[in-house]
């Protein structure tokens, strides 16, 4: 079962869109090379990792892209480390030219195994930036409370802020 949620940040005219399932983000609106990469791994995955050369080919754009096309707000640290962990794996298994069916076998599950680690770490980054906001939120609201429009907008901001420190800005 997939559920999809959507969280509107008060902020900003936006909202972040993501699936869930039972093992964790399979999905984002804004972020399409991460949703089929996690498509074809888990169709590999229900065929016991048994799979041929083409159809890992087929991938190669969409895993190539994955650092490129990720969006602003989930550029943590952590998340592009684990993209880069997996672009590394996705490398190796097709490179291998000269793997048995059991080696294959073997490069795939670590494959998916990075993978896992990066969707886990979505979901704790997903949880934060949520986290935050709520907080920011709460924050102003006190303050509106007290009728203090100047308080509440600068409380929110230095909530706001928290994101700066999780987020990696492009070093372009």
């Amino acid at each position: 079962v997939i559920k999809t949620r959507t969280y509107k940040m008060k902020d900003k005219q936006t909202s972040i869109a993501y699936d869930l399932d039972a093992r964790g983000v399979v999905g984002f609106d804004d972020w399409t090379d991460y949703t089929i990469v996690n498509y074809e791994l888990e169709n590999i995955r229900k065929s016991n990792y048994i799979t041929t050369k083409e159809r890992l080919k087929h991938m190669n754009y969409r895993v190539a892209n994955l650092k490129n096309t990720i969006p602003d707000w989930l550029k943590t640290e952590e998340v592009l480390e684990d993209v880069s962990d997996i672009q590394k794996e996705y490398l190796e298994l097709i490179e291998d030219n000269n793997a048995s069916d059991s080696e294959m076998k073997e490069n795939l599950e670590e494959l998916s195994e990075k993978f896992d680690d990066l969707k886990e770490e979505l979901e704790e980054t997903i949880d934060r930036y949520i986290k935050i906001h709520e907080d920011a939120i709460e924050e102003f609201n006190e303050e509106l409370k007290d009728g203090e429009i100047d308080d509440a907008i600068e409380e929110y901001n230095e909530e706001i802020k928290k994101l700066d420190k999780i987020i990696v800005v492009d070093q372009k």
